[in-house]
């Protein structure tokens, strides 16, 4: 016995896991069912997206390509005074194309702004800055990968506005880069002209007071002494004078880019900040070093070591610049409308100021040394050493300036944008959003997706059981559906229930008597003593055994029908049999004899006997578990071929269960439409947990559109009434006989599959029937 249960208990584990797996055949069912859901989300979705392209306005865009370099001079002059580059990134352009000054700049040009105030109804229009904010969201600039190419793409309603606004913007850009380029030199340019009369005055007044020494004097020229002294003190004044020239600049160029940077509300370090820091006073210190040994080794003799030592100083002054360009980016992170090429530009003046200053203290530490051996001349020539020396000093700075103004023109004209065009913005033809073939293929995979999910959801949150296919999936798939029972119209007579022996050729008719078939097939040996519930009230289980029981009587066999309800007995309505003629509790509790209980409701149908319940009893547990109750079916199995029990729904008290035990077999009917998920599966846990042998399932109330079998059956039985010629009536006779011989052969063919199962000694069959 032990094994028995071991056996049953694993073969109900397996049940159990086999539930909670979904194969594909689950999915495609839930799928076909919920088939009205998908469709109905599918064509909602798809229709809410077609709304919306045709509501939707029709984008454009417009795109010019570009070739962008880094702002630098067309004229290799630029590089005299050693001119910062540029050498930014293609990235920063990038970025320099969609500032907020070119943004301005296009709305003004294109008068966006004053066509929006006059196309304006309302009382408060938008301020210009959100007119420009709104245009830069509307363009887009991107790359071509390894390349200088840079694409600018505008998206408008206008395709014409679009168009304007692209090839706009790439004008507005190339104007930007120009101005860049040019601010240096004519910063420069000025510069020289504000210093070129004030030098000529001062080379004018040097001369004049070394010609008025000279003549009070008596002195015609300077002895040999003198010459050599005025002669290094005058190269180094000349060596000297570029770079305070090129301070003075540098000290310009950065003011200017300071105002550029100041106006846009950023901010900067300034040059005192940058000079007190530890990294950069070390590498001033270094190069001033540098520079000197650098001297010395050029007095000595030229070779290897000032080869090192001007490598030495170039390395430095790169690192100084790297250094400060650090710096002015971190500042520059705070402030993204600010073009970065503002704080390189910022960087390299400073980097400019910085190396001047380290080549003028070098320098002037040279000349001083020279200074220390004119004060040792006698005061006559030592005077008239100072006042030569200022002349050409002067003179050689005055000449250095007109060079570097006259190259400096040159240069500055030859300047031109950085910015070639290679492509100009054409006018739209097509709108490239929305864009209607992907929207509605997204469209349409939502919808299906959505409706496949919502087909779920239904699925899983619908606890009743509508079709066959959904209450064998609840049931288990080696449960044989011993008949299916048509949705049947009663009047208002509980005898008209017992449609085999009222109307015993309509279609419920045939199939109650497929049933009592199939149920005598659905063992090895033929049943006796059948058990006939449901999982809940209101499925039809006192209808299917009434009229099982009858059918199996008109069939020859001695049939009792025996009303188990104790609790809510119905046979005696349906046979029209009076509650004080007694029955079972009768012979249970008071002795009466019990061929007396039995009654015969049609005279024209002897093999079928009635036994009913009698008065209720107070507790049917009891008797039902009583020994008199088992041998009271003992001896009733002798006296008829066939005993029906229709007995309580097995949720709704245990008797069904206790019944069971003494009948050879259960039937559980379940109605379509009426039955739960839950009810069933608790039923048939109930079931199988008490090791009762199930003969099979009778599905109830299948409408004809939910089991097209019986709409054969209909149509067939019907036909001889409607006007149909005798060709329509053979025809559906063919259809209805051929659909009924499928459904026979598929319910034969598991009847007999359980037959061999029995014959071999199937484990499953052993445990059953222990």
């Amino acid at each position: 016995m032990d094994r028995q249960d071991y056996h049953a208990n694993h073969i109900y584990q397996q049940h159990e896991q086999d539930e909670k797996e979904i194969s594909l055949h689950d999915i495609l069912y839930i799928i076909n069912r919920r088939k009205l859901w998908i469709i109905l989300t599918f064509i909602l979705v798809v229709g809410a997206v077609g709304v919306y392209l045709f509501f939707a306005t029709p984008i454009f865009q417009a795109t010019v390509s570009m070739r962008v370099d880094s702002p630098q001079a067309a004229s290799p002059l630029a590089n005299m005074f050693g001119a910062p580059t540029g050498g930014s990134r293609i990235t920063t352009e990038v970025e320099l194309i969609k500032s907020r000054v070119n943004i301005e700049e296009v709305v003004q040009r294109l008068g966006i702004y004053e066509s929006y105030l006059e196309e304006f109804e309302g009382d408060e229009p938008r301020s210009f800055s959100s007119i420009v904010k709104q245009t830069g969201d509307r363009i887009s600039v991107s790359t071509v990968r390894d390349t200088n190419i840079v694409r600018i793409s505008v998206e408008d309603p206008d395709r014409m506005m679009a168009m304007n606004m692209a090839n706009t913007l790439a004008d507005v850009y190339n104007d930007m880069l120009r101005n860049i380029a040019m601010n240096e030199f004519q910063t420069r340019r000025k510069f020289i002209e504000q210093q070129i009369p004030n030098l000529e005055a001062e080379l004018s007044a040097a001369e004049d007071n070394l010609r008025r020494y000279k003549e009070q004097e008596g002195i015609i020229s300077l002895q040999e002494e003198a010459r050599v002294l005025l002669q290094a003190v005058s190269t180094y004044d000349r060596q000297i004078s570029p770079y305070r020239i090129q301070l003075d600049n540098s000290i310009e160029t950065a003011s200017v880019f300071q105002d550029l940077i100041s106006q846009r509300g950023g901010s900067y370090p300034s040059i005192s900040q940058v000079r007190r820091r530890d990294d950069v006073s070390e590498l001033l210190s270094q190069l001033i070093s540098l520079r000197l040994e650098l001297a010395s080794a050029s007095a000595q003799a030229e070779g290897a070591g000032t080869a090192d030592v001007r490598a030495s100083i170039a390395g430095r002054e790169n690192r100084l610049l790297n250094l400060l360009g650090q710096v002015m980016m971190r500042s520059a992170q705070n402030y993204e409308d600010i073009p970065r090429d503002f704080y390189m530009e910022l960087a390299g003046a400073y980097t400019k100021v910085l190396v001047s200053e380290t080549h003028i203290s070098y320098l002037t530490s040279l000349r001083d040394g020279y200074q220390g051996k004119i004060r040792a001349l006698p005061q006559i020539e030592q005077r008239l050493l100072e006042l030569t020396r200022e002349v050409n000093s002067r003179e050689s700075l005055y000449i250095l300036l007109l060079e570097k103004l006259e190259e400096t023109k040159i240069t500055e004209a030859g300047i031109t944008g950085t910015a070639i065009i290679i492509d100009d913005a054409i006018l739209p033809t097509s709108p490239v959003s929305p864009n209607r073939r992907l929207i509605l293929a997204v469209g349409s995979l939502l919808g299906l997706f959505l409706g496949v999910l919502i087909a779920f959801l239904v699925e899983t949150f619908d606890t009743s059981l509508s079709d066959e296919e959904s209450i064998k999936r609840v049931t288990g798939p080696d449960l044989v559906v011993l008949g299916r029972i048509p949705s049947l119209m009663f009047s208002g007579s509980h005898t008209d229930e017992l449609l085999v022996y009222r109307d015993p050729t309509s279609p419920g008719a045939e199939a109650f008597k497929l049933v009592s078939t199939n149920v005598l097939f659905s063992s090895v040996k033929a049943p006796q003593v059948i058990v006939v519930t449901s999982s809940e009230m209101g499925e039809g289980k006192t209808t299917v055994a009434a009229n099982t029981a009858a059918a199996m009587a008109q069939n020859g066999m001695k049939t009792l029908i025996i009303d188990g309800d104790m609790r809510r007995p119905r046979i005696e309505r349906i046979f029209n049999i009076s509650k004080l003629e007694g029955g079972v509790v009768n012979y249970l509790l008071q002795g009466k004899e019990i061929s007396s209980l039995i009654k015969k409701p049609f005279s024209d149908m002897p093999n079928l006997h009635v036994l009913p319940v009698g008065p209720l009893p107070p507790n049917p547990t009891s008797v039902l578990t009583s020994e008199k109750y088992r041998l009271m079916i003992e001896g009733l199995r002798r006296v008829y071929d066939r005993i029906i029990l229709d007995v309580p729904p097995i949720l709704a008290a245990s008797d069904g269960l206790i019944c069971s035990r003494s009948a050879d077999g259960l039937v559980l009917v379940v109605r379509a439409g009426t039955a739960t998920k839950r009810g069933v599966s608790m039923a048939m846990d109930s079931i199988r947990s008490s090791q009762i042998n199930v003969l099979g399932l009778v599905v109830n109330d299948l409408s004809s559109d939910k089991h097209g079998y019986y709409h054969y059956y209909y149509y067939y039985s019907e036909s001889s009434d409607k006007a149909m010629s005798s060709k329509a009536r053979k025809r559906a006779a063919i259809r209805s006989a051929k659909k009924a011989m499928r459904s026979d052969r598929r319910s034969a063919m598991k009847l007999s599959s359980q037959y061999r199962k029995e014959q071999n000694g199937d484990e499953y069959e052993k445990v059953k029937n222990a």
